[in-house]
């Protein structure tokens, strides 16, 4: 009966040797902090009671995300005394593996390593070592306390550490060792142990906690003291350690509210007292639902809100439907509590759901006052009245600046950029210089792009197996790009090349009769229509200067626009600019499939704006189907966004079927009377087009492109302009600001949907 409920496959020696002992030879050291750190709680199948490894790392990803300062595997809520040793292990080596996988390699491990003997606490401290964990947590043994002396505790203490070869945290919870509570002394006395580097109480002493953190100099959210971390051991109490000196919690609300118990720390290390304490209130209700309810109300708990959680391991019970009913009851408030504005900012939220992380976890877990690295690597001369801005403002970052060439800046060219540059940033600003994975940035927290996308990037290991925070600059770009889309459009309407000849040739033109009838039928911009792919930033610039002349807007976007609020801007706005409510457009249409796309396009569109980002989605976007339809009204195409959204081909052999059914002016534009003012549908093609990128970048000398009628090219240059530094890093800057707050980040990048 054992065998077939506990089977041995997923547990034997062998499968677990070859891997401790990899993770052995490389295992990294990983600092501890003060902050949040939860006892995952460890799942199992419901009818095998075998370990569900998937949930496991599930969670322990999620828990990651939330901003939590570490992980302890194998504690009471862990159910570690229903384990066996590789059952311990595998834990472990599962977590560490998801945080690792997930882009969070440097967040720490502590492993609950209690029991009886001596003997086999070292055992249980040296698998944790083996199987990824970075620290032990280790309760005092009990079953024969009545027999102990007054320094067998100290003695056993001192014995693991001396022996242990990952670094210990004592555990007083007096709960879980008949009634075994180790005074403030004892304690005080065994941090003087170079292996000893914290401690855990879990008995609700705050006064005991404070005599502690005073007499070791403890950690805290602002400042690194001795280093030693003392810890609460729940919840209830995260504002009263913090008050008394202490370094953080090891929780087990986490596992439920991870971000509420985080945002605690971060208030109070703001001055935010108040709203501090009204949080914590909501916390402590919680908390003592969890403490009710033990790890099967958690669990069941967990299960009802959020689809996971499963049961615990026989002995204990399955809930009944009322009990269950009644767990989920006892977590309601964080689930409805919205009144203090405050709620969005912590209650956890389904797995499927995370896509990336919108918040920085500040340093120490708490306001950024510790030492922090902003890197900044760009193919410019330093700005530095920009850095004496950043100083100002934020004295504790240091900044340092590394300058490429221009030769150096394509997108896939980055090896003039020595990888341990990296190691020690805390932030990067750059344009396409990345660190070549996660190992080589233990310490980095955001990656801001001084351009609007990060298609560039999409492939990078940084990309696609990290989850490190990455914003972009959009939002910069639409003064300068809307000048140039307006410029173009306007150079060929009027057939600018025509008056700049006559002018190089010194020619008053009224001698050019077929120069002169191509003026007298200009039709000017007044209710034309553009059509708008892509209304983000420079979409809305382009929109709101286009309106201002007259023209009709209409827009497209993937996602539908149906109510006010889905229509504003949510990013960065350079002031008085853009469509910040999303009024402008006559007409909203969205989608992301062929028909949905055919249908805007078939709009009596005069002009389209390409400014949708480049994804595998998005590629050959428009092609001759699409030109086909456009050329109802022989649209003029603008491309702003990237090269390949269009085909290439495609768009000339359009360009030409116009061309070739027109009469070509002195200037060389295929044009013919009226052609601006009414379009022939009985005339194929595209009367023009304006390209500030190609497919490919830079475009060789021989493409046709360079030829194509009606065709304006230039170097993808539209962006550019003497605000662009400062506008990039106001982005960044305003992040700093919000990561200080315990705000979500403006401008990050769904690494998911491409932009």
């Amino acid at each position: 009966v054992v065998d077939s409920i506990y089977s041995q496959s997923q547990y034997s020696e062998s499968s677990d040797s070859t891997a401790a002992s990899s993770i052995d030879d490389a295992h990294p050291a990983h600092s501890l902090r003060p902050g949040v750190y939860v006892p995952t709680v460890t799942f199992f199948h419901a009818e095998s009671e075998d370990l569900d490894l998937d949930t496991i790392t599930k969670h322990a990803v999620r828990l990651a995300k939330a901003g939590v300062a570490g992980l302890v595997t194998q504690g009471s809520n862990g159910e570690a005394v229903h384990l066996s040793h590789q059952e311990r292990k595998l834990v472990t080596k599962t977590t560490r593996t998801a945080l690792d996988n997930a882009g969070f390699p440097a967040l720490p491990i502590i492993v609950g390593c209690g029991s009886q003997s001596t003997r086999e606490t070292i055992e249980l401290c040296r698998e944790a070592m083996t199987s990824g964990g970075d620290y032990a947590l280790v309760l005092p043994p009990s079953y024969y306390k009545a027999m102990y002396k007054p320094e067998s505790l100290v003695e056993f203490f001192e014995q693991v550490a001396d022996a242990s070869p990952i670094p210990i945290l004592i555990y007083n919870y007096p709960g879980a060792v008949s009634g075994l509570d180790m005074d403030s002394d004892v304690i005080t006395k065994l941090a003087k142990h170079s292996n000893i580097v914290g401690c855990k109480l879990t008995c609700g002493n705050t006064g005991k906690l404070g005599r502690i953190a005073s007499a070791v100099d403890a950690a805290t959210p602002s400042e690194d003291g001795s280093g030693f971390m003392c810890m609460g051991g729940s919840a209830d109490f995260t504002l009263q350690t913090l008050v008394v000196g202490g370094s953080g919690i090891i929780g087990g609300l986490g596992n439920m509210a991870p971000k509420a118990c985080v945002r605690i720390i971060h208030l109070y290390q703001m001055g935010r007292l108040d709203e501090a304490k009204k949080l914590q209130a909501v916390v402590a209700r919680g908390d003592w639902a969890a403490i009710s309810g033990g790890i099967v109300g958690t669990k069941s708990a967990l299960e009802t809100h959020y689809g996971y959680g499963g049961v615990a391991r026989k002995p204990l019970p399955r809930p009944s439907k009322q009990e269950a009913s009644k767990y989920a009851a006892n977590f309601k408030e964080l689930k409805s509590e919205t009144t203090n504005g405050i709620a969005d900012l912590f209650l956890p939220v389904p797995i499927q759901d995370i896509v990336h992380s919108d918040y920085l976890r500040p340093a120490m877990g708490g306001g950024p006052k510790k030492s922090e690295h902003l890197l900044v690597v760009l193919p410019f001369d330093p700005p530095n009245a920009i850095f004496d801005r950043i100083r100002r403002n934020h004295p504790h970052i240091k900044i340092t600046f590394h300058q490429l060439l221009f030769a150096d800046v394509p997108w896939v060219a980055r090896s003039q950029v020595p990888s341990e540059i990296f190691h020690d940033a805390t932030f990067l600003i750059t344009l396409s210089a990345i660190p070549p994975s996660r190992k080589d940035c233990p310490n980095l927290e955001l990656i801001h792009f001084t351009s609007a996308g990060t298609n560039h990037i999409a492939h990078s290991p940084i990309y696609t197996n990290t989850e490190i925070p990455l914003t972009t600059s959009s939002g910069i770009h639409g003064p300068q790009i809307a000048e140039w889309v307006l410029m173009t459009m306007l150079a060929s309407s009027h057939h600018y090349a025509l008056l700049h000849k006559w002018q190089n040739n010194h020619r008053w033109g009224q001698d050019d009769q077929s120069g002169v009838g191509l003026m007298r039928n200009l039709h000017d911009k007044v209710g034309q229509r553009l059509g708008v792919l892509g209304y983000g930033s420079i979409g809305r610039q382009v929109g709101n200067v286009a309106k201002a002349m007259g023209m009709d807007v209409i827009a497209y976007t993937a996602r539908p626009r149906t109510t006010p609020e889905s229509k504003h801007d949510t990013g960065f706005i350079v002031p008085g600019t853009g469509d910040p409510e999303g009024k402008i457009p006559q007409a909203w249409y969205s989608g992301t499939d062929k028909k949905d796309l055919h249908h805007f396009l078939a709009q009596d569109i005069d002009h389209l704006l390409v400014s949708v980002p480049l994804t595998k989605d998005t590629t050959h976007l428009l092609g001759e189907e699409e030109f086909d339809i456009l050329s109802k009204r022989n649209a003029f195409i603008t491309n702003i966004s990237r090269g390949p959204i269009i085909d290439q081909p495609a768009l000339i052999a359009a360009l030409k079927a116009y061309a070739a059914s027109m009469t070509a002016g002195e200037g060389g534009f295929a044009v013919t009377p009226e052609a601006d003012m009414k379009a022939d549908t009985s005339i194929p093609g595209l009367r023009g087009a304006a390209l500030d990128v190609t497919d490919p970048e830079p475009l060789p000398k021989d493409d046709p492109l360079w030829d194509a009628p009606n065709c304006i090219v230039t170097p993808h240059i539209s962006g550019l302009g003497s605000a662009y530094v400062d506008r990039c890093f106001q982005i960044f800057e305003v992040n700093l600001e919000r990561r200080e707050k315990g705000e979500k980040l403006i401008n990050v990048v769904d690494r998911e949907r491409g932009y």
